[in-house]
């Protein structure tokens, strides 16, 4: 910095300033800044009638600020991350998506330690790794989505067209006995009005966003249940290896499910701020879950025909079926094939089921 002149210091000072400004503002803004610090300049050296040392001189550059400061002083749009409008909301997020992880994490500790798999402490320690990482993750999703919606040209309409039926459900996340047990009754009033009010559709599809968050961050392996990853969930049953087959499908439906699980995050979020009783929005839903449900019979005809779980799963016509029901129900199939092969009807039969009634709540606008 010694021998420097008074241009050279403002020159740098404002072409450091410049790198931050949009290109189309930039000279007139510069123009403005020079300008300014030379007004001041030539201020104190008046007032102390000689020229300014170089170290004066760094300290009206300082007075002015910093070249990223002053830079965002210039910059349109929000300033923050996640706005002081938008901030309650985000936190709120992270609230409730800490203890819907640390329930899911812990329900997880639970079951391996039932089934004999680690030990308690083990458990524990896999517990907090769960909640450590996976809320780093969670917290790191809300503050990009936070950052989004901040830049947006107008927030989500949920954070003004509120109901109260909804608001119970923002005292889950006081760690108070008597709230819990507010919001479990939604009101206050008698048992039958909080079962038929809690949770309202807005509350519903902000419980269904973060399950789904929840299950989308243990798909991409963002966060493992107990250690426990969808690549983890083979095992040799009964003679038959079942890892091989459990990484085939996984690898096969890996982009498949991403898109759907985010698409359905999404999807529950929109609902949050719609009218339920206005038919237009009965009919989105409905138009949506209709497209979720042909979705999901797409998956589970492929794991039917061409999935490395098809041969294991697969009867020959309603005679196999009733032949392979009846032996199960004499003990004689009861294992993991017949298992899968009942899961695997009903899964389908689910998803042709909610297509069948979306495609009825299309057609008449209501529930």
């Amino acid at each position: 910095m010694k021998g420097l002149t008074k241009m050279d210091l403002i020159d740098r000072y404002l072409k450091a300033v410049a790198a931050q400004l949009p290109a189309e503002e930039r000279d007139d803004i510069v123009a403005e800044l020079r300008d300014l610090i030379l007004s001041r300049f030539e201020a104190r050296e008046e007032a102390l009638g000689r020229p300014l040392t170089e170290a004066e001189q760094l300290e009206i550059l300082r007075e002015v600020g910093h070249p990223l400061v002053v830079a965002a002083r210039y910059a349109k749009g929000p300033d923050a991350l996640v706005g002081p409008t938008l901030y309650p909301w985000w936190l709120f997020a992270v609230k409730a998506g800490l203890m819907l992880l640390a329930a899911v994490s812990a329900i997880g500790a639970v079951v391996q330690v039932v089934l004999g798999e680690v030990s308690v402490g083990r458990a524990i320690g896999h517990f907090f790794h769960d909640v450590f990482t996976g809320g780093i993750t969670l917290i790191g999703l809300a503050t990009v989505a936070g950052f989004i919606l901040e830049r947006q040209p107008r927030l989500p309409s949920f954070m003004d067209r509120w109901r109260v039926e909804d608001l119970a459900l923002f005292e889950v996340t006081r760690f108070e006995r008597d709230a819990w047990e507010r919001a479990a009754s939604a009101s206050g009033k008698r048992a039958e009005a909080a079962a038929r009010d809690f949770p309202s559709p807005a509350g519903a599809a902000m419980i269904a966003a973060a399950w789904t968050l929840i299950v989308f961050l243990w798909w991409t392996a963002a966060l493992d249940i107990g250690g426990v990853t969808p690549r983890d969930l083979g095992a040799v049953v009964g003679g038959i290896d079942y890892r091989p087959i459990v990484v085939s499908m996984v690898e096969a439906l890996f982009w498949p499910i991403f898109a759907y699980l985010l698409a359905r995050m999404v999807f529950h979020l929109a609902r949050v701020g719609a009218r339920p009783g206005d038919p237009r929005h009965v009919r989105g839903v409905a138009a949506g879950e209709f497209v979720f449900a042909a979705a999901r019979l797409a998956i589970f005809a492929w794991v039917w025909t061409g999935s490395a779980l098809a041969p294991l799963i697969r009867f020959e016509g309603i005679d196999g079926l009733v032949i392979r029901l009846e032996g199960m129900a004499r003990g004689e199939f009861w294992n993991i094939p017949g298992i899968l092969t009942i899961i695997a009807i009903a899964a389908t039969a689910e998803a042709a089921g909610s297509m069948v009634a979306n495609a009825a709540r299309m057609l008449v606008g209501r529930r």
